[in-house]
């Protein structure tokens, strides 16, 4: 059992290794064709990205960090979307024009908002008055107009904060109807 256990320690040290390697060369590959917004969305260039081992493994990555998701989706159904160019994989959209967002049928329910609560997978509310709910800004009229360079369904996904069903801020675009919400601090 002692040499079965020190062969299995000198695997795990590879693998280990090579785990590194690949998380960094993926590292580097989005380094040059992702574009993250502070908005919740990203912009992908699929033609840099590369379709190799490690642009599949990129483009996982990304979906998995846009999504808010604990694993990334599996090589095949990459590669599938790599084919298409465009497509849905565990509730992140990417469009023809290389814009990873979250699909809104996707998102998380509106909720009691609360410090520590991880909305939707991927937005930190840190502090927050009492008596607020957040969930998605959605498809009404409502809330700000969306500005030009930012895609519509992206628009739709920004956490929203309401207080008795009237919306009280988009922290995302900086929009308050009532003036600045004191102690509100999401990320």
């Amino acid at each position: 059992v002692p040499v079965a256990e020190a062969a299995l320690g000198r695997a795990a040290g590879l693998f280990a290794v090579q785990r590194t390697a690949a998380e960094a060369a993926q590292a580097a590959r989005l380094g040059r064709c992702l574009t993250l917004h502070p908005e919740g969305f990203a912009r992908i260039d699929l033609a840099a990205l590369g379709r190799d081992a490690v642009g599949v493994a990129a483009l996982g990555q990304a979906l998995r960090l846009v999504g808010g998701g604990k694993y990334a989706p599996g090589a095949a159904a990459l590669r599938d979307m790599f084919r298409r160019g465009a497509g849905t994989l565990q509730g992140v959209q990417l469009g023809e024009d290389g814009v990873l967002a979250r699909e809104v049928a996707a998102l998380a329910p509106p909720e009691a908002a609360r410090p520590g609560l991880l909305w939707d997978g991927r937005w930190l509310v840190e502090a927050v008055p009492p008596g607020l709910e957040i969930g998605a800004l959605g498809t009404g009229g409502e809330g700000p107009a969306r500005p030009a360079w930012m895609p519509a369904r992206v628009r739709q996904g920004l956490p929203a904060l309401r207080a008795e069903g009237k919306l009280v801020a988009v922290p995302a675009l900086g929009y308050a109807p009532l003036g600045p919400v004191p102690g509100l601090r999401l990320r």
